[in-house]
């Protein structure tokens, strides 16, 4: 084959992946237009009626979390705000609130590694936890007293594009601490499957989580949410490590304290020494 026949075949082989990858745009165009969008813009007015219900009700609707060291807590889901936003290739849905955490009894966690892992938690979730220390003779933190209370910021996004049509739905704080992530095909979505995500929402029950998932959907959450958890126990790890650099600087400091206070102990037993010499 000459080297003019090689360029030709490369060429009619890049035109013709050119037009497979054009096809499937097209496609994919198609469906989000006649599929998906139609699909999170019925969500969307069905949630935003939800959420104009459920604020006018005021019914108390709670949320369990875990505080780590401490056990579980009841928050109240308050007042939810739905917005909604499209642009030629992206429709969202946001859900924003929050959940009120009353002062809860308290609870003492020994030990300073124990202290300085719940300090790290209420900082990060901006809550408020009435610490109380108890430190030794020497001024070290050997336990901590807490009443977390304060305000936790609940979110709800639900995403769609031309490239992802699936609907990504992101819930943040409205199961525990943290964020769920599950994939919803647009053309599932029925009107059972709806209710399901209302009631989720309204922390009615927790009958969405239980819903099956395709193969090929569970494949693809799955290698977004492995992505998603390295990041997350990078995080978790950099946090522990702090905790731990802390509570090691603590220790340092004491240490230092120590020794200086034998140190002047040493000289103030030899200038006793020296004066009653003389």
């Amino acid at each position: 084959m000459s080297f003019l026949e090689q360029l030709e075949k490369k060429a009619a082989e890049q035109r013709q992946k050119e037009q497979e990858q054009q096809l499937a745009r097209e496609e994919r165009e198609v469906f989000f237009n006649e599929v998906a969008d139609p699909t999170i813009r019925k969500l969307f007015e069905y949630l935003k009626k939800l959420a104009s219900h459920l604020n006018h009700l005021g019914d108390k609707r709670e949320i369990i979390y875990r505080l780590p060291g401490y056990g579980e807590v009841s928050g109240n889901l308050k007042e939810l705000m739905v917005r909604f936003s499209a642009s030629d290739e992206h429709r969202q849905i946001d859900i924003v609130g929050t959940a009120e955490l009353p002062k809860q009894p308290e609870l003492e966690l020994v030990g300073d590694v124990e202290v300085k892992r719940m300090q790290t938690f209420l900082r990060e979730h901006g809550l408020q936890g009435g610490e109380r220390l108890r430190r030794n003779s020497k001024g070290g933190v050997v336990a901590g007293t807490y009443r977390p209370s304060g305000t936790i910021n609940v979110r709800v996004l639900i995403h769609c594009s031309i490239a992802e049509p699936e609907l990504r739905m992101e819930f943040t704080n409205l199961h525990d601490f943290g964020r769920l992530v599950r994939l919803i095909p647009p053309e599932h979505l029925d009107d059972d499957l709806m209710d399901k995500v209302g009631r989720f929402v309204a922390r009615v029950d927790d009958e969405f989580l239980k819903e099956d998932l395709s193969d090929e959907i569970r494949e693809q959450l799955r290698r977004q949410l492995d992505g998603e958890r390295r990041q997350t126990v990078k995080e978790l790890t950099a946090a522990d490590h702090e905790v731990v650099e802390v509570a090691e600087r603590e220790r340092d400091r004491m240490r230092q304290a120590e020794s200086l206070a034998d140190r002047f102990k040493d000289r103030l037993e030899q200038a006793k020494r020296k004066l009653i010499d003389e």
